[in-house]
């Protein structure tokens, strides 16, 4: 008898976890129709991601990204504010401005960030996931 009750749980908890995987996964609001539906929908980080990404070489590239004489001369400084879709390998699969400072400050921002290597984010600590994330990149004179 014992073994038949354990049995039947362990069909309904596998039946549980089949449909909760089926076609229609709503992930934080999200459906995945909806999210191959449209490029404007973008999942960003939240709460099914446990461990954010955290970037591998950003010191690295605060120590390559060029400050242009032009622009120094002007006296601009400020922060780009960009929003980087992470892989799941940790790449920065496509970078989207949200706030722009300056045109020449804008692309070298967008192509320093391209080159950023992140520990992916995780669900359940386990997973890599796909995910947004939005990044302030300043610069500063000195």
């Amino acid at each position: 008898m014992k073994f038949i009750n354990n049995y039947c749980n362990f069909i309904i908890c596998v039946f549980l976890f089949f449909s909760s995987c089926a076609s229609e996964k709503k992930i934080a609001g999200y459906t995945a129709a909806d999210q191959k539906s449209s490029s404007q929908d973008k999942i960003p980080y939240g709460p099914y991601i446990d461990t954010p990404p955290s970037p591998l070489n950003l010191e690295e590239i605060a120590r390559k990204t060029p400050y242009p004489k032009e622009v120094k001369k002007l006296g601009i400084e400020g922060t780009v504010y960009l929003e980087l879709h992470i892989g799941k390998r940790g790449t920065v699969k496509s970078v989207d401005l949200i706030e722009s400072l300056n045109p020449i400050l804008d692309s070298i921002a967008i192509e320093m960030v391209k080159e950023l290597k992140f520990i992916p984010a995780k669900r359940y600590g386990k997973f890599p996931i796909e995910c947004w994330l939005t990044l302030p990149f300043s610069f500063t004179l000195e």
